[in-house]
């Protein structure tokens, strides 16, 4: 040892608080608490749904054809699409039909049901009917639109 006197893992000088990346907090987790902690910190948040709109189709086409077009469960809709209903997958399924206006809630919700436009979707008297609806859902994303 030189005789120098080391400087304390926290001092008077770290004026960082305990929740600042790099704070006395941090120093103390472990090393996966602060991977962790970082690879969340960096998410992004999608401006466009997880899903593509045609695989959003699913959520209100199951509820038109296995429940009349009725409310339904998140559990029997997911059923209806042959998901579990606590996975990501059916999670995002259910966000994306929702983004794109075609059903009212999601995974966690009480009821999943046809919107307006989504029953003008699944119940389009012709082809061209479907298409037109199906754009308007495409422009409810607002990056889209922007396009």
């Amino acid at each position: 040892m030189s005789g120098e006197l080391q400087e304390p893992e926290t001092s008077i000088r770290d004026t960082r608080s305990k929740e600042e990346p790099g704070g006395v907090a941090e120093k103390h987790q472990s090393a996966p608490s602060r991977k962790r902690r970082a690879s969340s910190d960096r998410s992004i948040r999608r401006p466009y749904p997880r899903e593509t709109l045609e695989a959003a189709l699913r959520v209100p086409f199951a509820l038109k054809d296995k429940n009349g077009g009725n409310p339904w469960p998140p559990a029997d809709v997911a059923a209806a699409v042959g998901l579990s209903p606590k996975t990501p997958v059916f999670f995002y399924l259910a966000a994306a039909s929702r983004d794109f206006g075609l059903t009212e809630g999601g995974r966690d919700s009480k009821l999943i049901s046809l919107t307006e436009l989504g029953r003008d979707v699944v119940y389009a008297p012709n082809k061209e009917e479907e298409e037109a609806r199906l754009r308007d859902a495409l422009l409810k994303i607002d990056i889209f639109v922007r396009c």
